[in-house]
């Protein structure tokens, strides 16, 4: 007979290397119609179709909300949100957290967070060129921190922003939160330890996510079409 174990009672350094719930993959060939969903007219011709609609979203981020808070229960989470791409997913996942933490009635402090820049993209093309920009990391030693990211693409950005902070931080658990993984042969091979979708290797706009800072604004998670790429191209 399998033994049960409490989960507040398992160490942090137990719950932090049981492996990845992995995150559920869209299909290359998924699309929805752009007339099956309300999309603001002024992207209706810029865009090729939709890939998740606004609900599934936020269904799924309750769920990586709910993953975060019970590996982490007992600690408090210094969650850095990656600006601007990663700004509507940490909204909705801190708002998640704070209604869990609040059902179950602790006490002690669930979360504090800030906000760092992190610029890797041209257009649609990754750089492989980091800069780092925000918050003074170097107040989070020996602290648990999460980087909430709205999209990991190739992993180059992430694993120059891990190198970083465990040469110059020294953080006691370190791990991102993004929205999505896109499937890509360009990948470096970095994981997330919470993701919430797997995605083709499409260029996605929506829910924060930008073209030249177009799209933010967007609820659903959308394909953006060789109309859109020329139309913004030039817009910042």
């Amino acid at each position: 007979m399998a033994e049960f174990r409490d989960s507040s009672r398992v160490s942090m350094v137990d719950r932090l290397s049981l492996p990845r719930k992995e995150p559920i993959k869209i299909a290359d060939e998924a699309t929805i119609q752009l007339d099956d969903y309300f999309v603001p007219t002024h992207y209706l011709d810029y865009l090729d179709c939709l890939l998740i609609p606004h609900g599934t979203i936020r269904s799924r981020v309750e769920k990586v909300a709910k993953d975060i808070a019970t590996d982490y229960r007992g600690e408090t989470i210094y969650l850095l949100c990656v600006l601007k791409g990663g700004s509507a997913f940490f909204t909705d996942l801190c708002e998640a957290l704070n209604k869990f933490h609040a059902y179950e009635g602790k006490t002690y402090l669930p979360h504090v967070f800030d906000f760092i820049k992190v610029k890797s993209y041209s257009g649609t093309s990754s750089t492989g060129q980091v800069s780092i920009t925000g918050c003074d990391v170097t107040k989070l030693k020996g602290k648990h921190v999460i980087f909430v990211e709205d999209i990991v693409d190739t992993g180059l950005t992430m694993t120059k922003v891990f190198e970083y902070m465990r040469e110059h931080v020294e953080p006691a658990s370190v791990n991102v939160a993004t929205l999505c993984e896109k499937r890509t042969h360009l990948s470096c091979g970095f994981k997330a330890r919470y993701a919430g979708f797997s995605v083709p290797d499409k260029f996605i706009v929506g829910y924060g996510m930008d073209y030249n800072e177009i799209y933010r604004d967007l609820n659903h998670i959308a394909v953006i079409n060789a109309a859109g790429i020329e139309k913004f191209k030039d817009e910042c």
